[in-house]
């Protein structure tokens, strides 16, 4: 079961992102790291309607519900999580 905060069905309608290809980022991320502050899962992975994009999905686990806290459409994905794992702010968890 997938429940979306309001911020997240904002984020989706703004940027005209199908849950489709939200949840195919959660499926199959590139990378997966833990964010040390927010305790939330984070996942990335290319944006399958727009190729020379990425998406980051960030969620929690809840029992079997996946609750996906926010979103952001990014075109240096690695970029940023070169620096946060630097930084400490993000564990990886695992990348493909």
């Amino acid at each position: 079961m997938v429940k979306l905060t309001t911020h997240t069905k904002l984020r989706i309608s703004e940027r005209n992102i199908k849950l489709s290809d939200v949840l195919l980022v959660i499926e199959r991320p590139s990378m997966v790291f833990y964010d040390t502050m927010t305790g939330c899962n984070i996942a990335l992975a290319p944006w399958k309607s727009k190729p020379n994009k990425s998406l980051l999905v960030s969620y929690v686990l809840i029992g079997k519900e996946v609750k996906i806290i926010t979103l952001f459409v990014l075109s240096k994905p690695e970029e940023l999580a070169r620096k946060r794992e630097m930084s400490g702010r993000w564990l990886r968890i695992s990348q493909k």
